[in-house]
């Protein structure tokens, strides 16, 4: 299995740019913004590192590395159409330099597997 990192979602009010802290502050569609407590927003990537990547005998071949470029691309989401559609503060434009850098790091990952080298998870 080869892993990317969960991308951040950036929803404007919460710390932690997720959507469901925006639900609990009351605003879900709200325009997108950097994220403000990084911890928080990576939260999804800790629980996959500890699952999926800690773990002995793990399946892991390659591990993909974005999240530290991804969440400084708040601005790179799915814009708004029009007044009743606020735009997507999860998904990132196709193509975007965000998703650019997720092809090429997917087969940046994908070579060194099939080159026989270790997994990168620094």
């Amino acid at each position: 299995m080869v892993w990317k990192d969960v991308a951040p979602q950036h929803f404007a009010g919460p710390a932690s740019g997720t959507y469901a802290d925006a639900a609990v502050h009351g605003a879900p569609g709200a325009a997108c913004g950097a994220v403000a407590d990084a911890a928080a927003a990576y939260a999804r990537n800790a629980v996959a590192d500890r699952v999926l990547l800690a773990a002995p005998g793990a399946p892991v071949a390659a591990v993909v590395r974005t999240w530290r470029g991804d969440v400084a691309a708040w601005d790179q989401h799915v814009a708004a159409k029009d007044a009743r559609s606020p735009g997507d503060c999860t998904h990132f434009c196709l193509p975007s330099p965000v998703t650019w850098a997720w092809a090429t790091a997917l087969l940046a990952a994908v070579a060194d597997v099939l080159d026989g080298a270790p997994p990168n998870d620094a």
